[in-house]
């Protein structure tokens, strides 16, 4: 936003405006600590009942379904796996890599084995399973069922050693222990029958299987030599077979031919480009000297040369006939010369051309023929190939089956020899059933329960707190990097003295907790405002309840005091009440001004005490908002500040009415109010975007309405400046016989940081001046719908 066009200074805020809205997150950080604090009640009551709710249903279980474990231990014999005999002293840790994986896997098999469907039915078959309250309550089939579903049987192996625990849980403690003594007899037995079974039949299937792979050993060798010779193999090794070598052979000639093309090429390539060059090579200029014509030339060309030489020589000068007769026959020779050369040399470059061409058509020819026997080689090879890998593949299929033969064979051997073993039955009792133990219910199930309940409220309480969007202190406005706080007015129920309200605190109560809070107000506001050179404020809420009045009023009281010349404008033409808070009528005010019935002076309400005054709306109910809009405000407003030092506008809420936005085309500066624990961030969000671009910048924000969290510093803050204050009126008696005064809450929550309600405004209200001396009564009769507050 701009400031005031006649301010050379810069404006407070960046020069195009505030900065965008932040984008301000759904969940706002949480103070476990202070949370803790806040509500530490409510988690004490919490616990308490999840206490109670604990008790009574360990209780009602203990009573209607307990539950008893008996234990009983089987050891596992690790001789036969390669260890030694079982040592209670000795962990399975101790055994070999080997013997340890063969020993747990034997256990884990064996319990559950234990707990199988086949143990469990044989076990329950028993006379003295089927004795028991448990079992007689239930057919064979039910028990059977519940025992497997239920879980009422486990076994499990005790880490590191070669011990197994065998539990039975049941509602008495006799049929726990008779039902386990039942199952471990059950399973000792089958272990036996089945150990004796399971050798028998070892023996014939290792003999059965390795007479099977020796007779598919035998038939997949004759599959191999019928392989070899139906396919006509010569050799095992690709490499070294006639079509490698073949192959091999054919590359290097196409190589060779390749090559041969290329050079063939190149030198029909120079040969073409020297054609119409004037330069000869060595080769041209020993062809031209072996050509009689030219040789003979060039004898005369030398005998003409001579003959000049004598003659002159012998005195003939240069210019004589002979010497001249001379040299235009050597002129005549030498250019008949030239044109043999000429003639000669370019048919022997012709002639080579077609040398070089032929020789490339000749390998070109050759390499032709020479690919389809490279391309039909590689088929051969390729096909040799495969051949080989299809019997490679046979090989690798011939030592699987010989190995599996060679397994049989050594597993035989292994069972024949554990047969005869004194460890052969490997699992043996090593305790017998203990007396049962009471598994259930447990009594952790009381702390679970609280601790549950508990958890429970205390999540309900974070996610609450975490979603709560609502400004309610400082803190959370820190989370709009925007909205600056230019101070913060506590609750009027925050006061220690137990005396404010929120209402002309500052002219009532001007040593008291709310009237400090409007000082430090003032004095951030003064200190921006004074920098800049504004002399007019707008102050605006988002919503109404905001207490937006009461804050300009105080505000301006504050000023006043200050010394400076403060003037009100009440531009709430829908619920003024300036006029109220001045303890006057509304006949006649702004609207009267804008529509040019009456004069500043006629309508201005002045402050018999202090250099305050207030402007009211008058009769504007149905007045437009768009006269807010036009010259004459502006010009007001120009008057206005020659006669005032600062100018307070009291302005309507700002997401319900466009009078704010009217406002701020015309003034210096807006300062935002907030209601503690009613606006959310993105309501207050929402208004600064409504306000950005305008003329006027905003100063800040004023949080109204601030409660003292339990258990927060904001509550020992206000005592202590109670205390400090009394210490410093009185030498700090009246602070020790005060103690904490009491709070009359009903009467001040209902005024806290709000516009005056109709029934406020009916009762005589005493006002206190800084001098403290003069007191007057006021009694107006509003005709307000009871829903509206000033």
């Amino acid at each position: 936003m701009t400031a005031n066009p006649l301010s050379t200074i810069p404006p407070i805020g960046p020069a195009t405006g505030m900065s965008p809205s932040p984008n301000t997150s759904r969940f706002k950080p949480i103070d476990p600590v202070k949370l803790a604090r806040q509500n530490y009640k409510l988690l004490i009551i919490a616990s308490v009942i999840g206490l109670i709710a604990g008790v009574g249903l360990y209780v009602t279980l203990r009573l209607t379904s307990p539950e008893y474990t008996s234990d009983a231990k089987l050891v596992v014999d690790t001789r036969s796996l390669g260890g030694d005999v079982f040592n209670p002293e000795t962990s399975v840790g101790a055994l070999g890599n080997g013997t340890l994986d063969a020993a747990v896997a034997y256990m884990n098999n064996e319990t559950n084995f234990i707990v199988s469907d086949e143990i469990i039915r044989d076990a329950l078959l028993r006379p003295q399973a089927q004795s028991t309250a448990w079992y007689q309550s239930m057919d064979n089939a039910e028990a059977a069922k519940e025992m497997m579903q239920d879980e009422m049987l486990t076994a499990t192996v005790i880490r590191k050693t070669t011990l197994i625990k065998v539990s039975m849980t049941a509602p008495s403690p006799d049929d726990a222990r008779t039902l386990l003594q039942e199952v471990m007899a059950t399973y000792l037995n089958r272990k036996k029958i089945i150990n004796d079974q399971a050798s028998t039949s070892l023996r014939r299937l290792f003999l059965g299987e390795g007479s099977r792979f020796g007779d598919d050993v035998r038939a997949l060798k004759k599959q191999m030599e019928r392989f070899i010779q139906d396919n006509d193999i010569t050799s095992l090794s690709v490499n070294a077979s006639e079509e490698q070598t073949v192959y091999n052979r054919l590359l290097e000639q196409d190589v060779s031919l390749k090559l041969a093309i290329e050079s063939a090429k190149s030198s029909f390539a120079s040969l073409q480009q020297s054609t119409g060059s004037a330069v000869m090579t060595d080769e041209e200029n020993a062809y031209l000297k072996n050509l009689p014509q030219v040789s003979r030339r060039e004898e005369e060309l030398r005998g003409l040369d001579e003959s000049r030489r004598q003659l002159l020589a012998g005195g003939v000068l240069e210019g004589h006939q002979t010497i001249k007769n001379l040299d235009r026959r050597r002129d005549t020779v030498e250019f008949e010369l030239d044109k043999l050369r000429e003639k000669e040399i370019g048919e022997y470059r012709s002639f080579q051309m077609q040398q070089a061409a032929k020789v490339v058509e000749a390998y070109t020819s050759q390499l032709a023929t020479l690919e389809p026997q490279i391309a039909e080689t590689a088929n051969k090879l390729r096909d040799l190939t495969q051949k080989i890998n299809e019997f490679e593949q046979l090989k690798d299929e011939l030592n699987i089956l010989r190995e599996k033969q060679q397994r049989a064979e050594t597993a035989l051997d292994t069972l024949r020899t554990m047969s005869n073993r004194d460890d052969y039955v490997r699992v043996r009792r090593q305790s017998d059933p203990n007396d049962p133990d009471l598994t259930s219910p447990s009594i952790m199930l009381v702390p679970i329960v609280t601790l549950f309940v508990a958890g429970f409220v205390a999540a309900v309480v974070l996610l609450r707190e975490m979603l709560d969007q609502r400004v309610r202190s400082p803190q959370d406005l820190k989370l709009m990097p925007d909205a600056h706080l230019l101070g913060q007015v506590p609750h009027s129920s925050e006061d220690p003295t137990g005396l404010s309200v929120a209402e002309r605190t500052v002219e009532r109560a001007p040593t008291g907790l709310l009237a400090e809070s409007y000082r430090q107000i003032r004095t951030a506001v003064l200190s921006k405002m004074d920098r800049r050179g504004y002399k007019t404020l707008v102050c605006v809420s988002a919503q109404p309840e905001a207490g937006t009045s009461t804050v300009v009023h105080n505000l301006a009281t504050s000023l006043a005091f200050n010394g400076r010349n403060v003037l009100i404008i009440d531009a709430n033409f829908r619920r003024p009440s300036q006029h109220i808070l001045m303890d006057r009528g509304n006949e006649h005010g702004l609207i009267d001004i804008l529509k040019d019935e009456a004069e500043v002076d006629d309508v201005v309400l002045t402050h018999p005490d202090t250099s305050l005054s207030v402007l009211p709306t008058g009769h504007a109910v149905d007045s437009p908002p768009e006269l807010l809009e036009g010259s004459a405000f502006r010009g007001l407003l120009g008057q206005l500040e020659t006669l005032y030092d600062v100018i307070l506008i009291d302005a309507p809420p700002a997401l319900l009415t466009s009078d704010s936005q009217l406002l701020s085309k015309h003034v210096d500066a807006i300062a935002v109010v907030v209601q503690a624990g009613i606006d959310k961030r993105g309501m207050l969000g929402r208004m600064l975007n409504q306000l950005d671009g305008q003329r006027a910048d905003v100063l800040g924000v004023i949080l109204n309405g601030v409660k003292s969290a339990a258990g927060g510093y904001f509550r020992k803050s206000y005592e202590d400046f109670y205390r400090y204050r009394q210490a410093d009126s009185f030498g700090g008696d009246r602070a020790s016989a005060a103690g904490k005064p009491k709070k009359d809450k009903d009467d001040k929550e209902s005024k806290n940081g709000k516009d005056l309600r109709r029934e406020d405004l009916a009762q005589p209200a005493k006002i206190d001046t800084a001098a403290g001396e003069a007191d007057f009564e006021m009694d107006i009769d509003l005709d307000l719908d009871d829903d509206d507050k000033l």
